[in-house]
């Protein structure tokens, strides 16, 4: 197939032209690789995504003080929305789009290809979005509800899921 003027890659609606006569299909395909692999996104969707990652890194200092405070369903609050956080940045990225709006970890996770090992530790957080705001969500309230150990454990479940979305944005 030859492209002539210009080829318009369907991922960027406002379109990215490469000029060059006629190109080939398959040089028309390398340049289109390294475009993405370069992570050239539509306009501000790069920005965004590090704005996501950006506001994940601050949650989890926030749950790690909270931890250190003794404010444990805090901690776990914002240990899960560090990681749906960075779960959306990541699909920013691969996607080029904003992410719907859910605080379903795995449906986000899903959506990034996380490797499955890492689902237990979604398994376990996913719940907490509920469990750690309303009164009626378990036997106890919130505040009640939760101790250090549950607030370490979902803490180190989050770094974790994190730390491999940051591997990937690297490659």
């Amino acid at each position: 197939m030859d492209v002539s003027n210009a080829f318009f890659l369907d991922w960027y609606p406002c379109a990215v032209t490469i000029k060059a006569g006629k190109l080939h299909r398959d040089e028309v395909l390398r340049i289109s690789k390294k475009i993405i692999k370069y992570s050239i996104l539509p306009s501000g969707m790069k920005e965004e995504a590090v704005r996501w990652l950006a506001q994940a890194d601050a949650d989890i200092k926030a749950a790690r003080k909270n931890l250190d405070i003794r404010i444990y369903y805090l901690s776990v609050q914002m240990s899960h929305q560090a990681t749906e956080k960075a779960l959306k940045a990541l699909f920013i990225e691969k996607e080029h789009k904003m992410p719907e709006k859910t605080h379903d970890l795995i449906k986000l996770a899903r959506k990034v290809n996380l490797p499955e090992l890492h689902f237990e530790s979604l398994y376990s957080l996913n719940p907490e979005w509920i469990q750690t705001r309303y009164p009626d969500a378990l036997s106890k309230i919130p505040s009640e509800s939760y101790g250090k150990k549950d607030a370490e454990i979902k803490l180190a479940q989050a770094r974790e899921v994190i730390q491999w979305i940051k591997e990937q944005r690297k490659k």
